[in-house]
C-alpha cells in the first residue's frame, strides 16, 4: 500500500485500498512489502498503480501472463470499466471476448481492422472461410 501512495500522495486510504481489493490484495496482503511479492502479485500491483494514476491510454502486452484465474477475472472487470483507450496484445481469447471492441488481426503480412467484438470477428472469419 505504501508503494502505491507515492503515485497519488494526497489520496485517502480508501482510494488506495479500492484498487488493491479489486486486484485481490485484501487485509494483510495490502501491507506486504513489494520485495515479498510473487511475480503474479507484482503484476497485479502494477495494475493497481494504473488504476490509481488513471492514464487515458494503456498498452498491455500479454497482461494475463503470471496471473491466476481469479486475478485474470479481476483484470477483465477492471479493463471493462476502463474509460480510456486500450491497445491489448494477447492470445487469451477469454480476455478478448470480455474486453475487445475492435480487432486488428495480423496475418500473412496484412492487417485486418475489424470493428466489433472478438466473437463477431470469429463469426465473420468463419463465414469468409466457409
Amino acid at each position: 500500500m505504501e508503494w502505491l501512495w507515492q503515485f497519488n500522495p494526497q489520496a485517502p486510504q480508501e482510494e488506495i485500498r479500492g484498487p488493491l481489493g479489486q486486484m485481490l490484495f485484501s487485509g494483510e496482503d495490502a501491507l506486504k512489502p513489494t520485495s515479498a511479492l510473487s511475480g503474479g502479485e507484482r503484476a497485479r500491483l502494477i495494475f493497481c498503480r494504473l488504476m490509481i494514476q488513471k492514464p487515458n491510454f494503456l498498452v498491455l502486452d500479454e497482461p494475463t501472463n503470471n496471473l491466476d484465474l481469479e486475478a485474470i477475472n479481476a483484470l477483465n472487470i477492471a479493463l471493462q470499466k476502463y474509460d480510456g483507450t486500450l491497445l491489448l496484445v494477447t492470445h487469451d481469447e477469454d480476455v478478448l471476448d470480455e474486453v475487445a471492441t475492435r480487432i486488428w488481426h495480423f496475418h500473412d503480412g496484412k492487417i485486418e481492422d475489424f470493428k466489433g467484438t472478438y466473437e463477431e470477428f470469429q463469426l465473420t472469419a468463419q463465414r469468409k472461410a466457409g
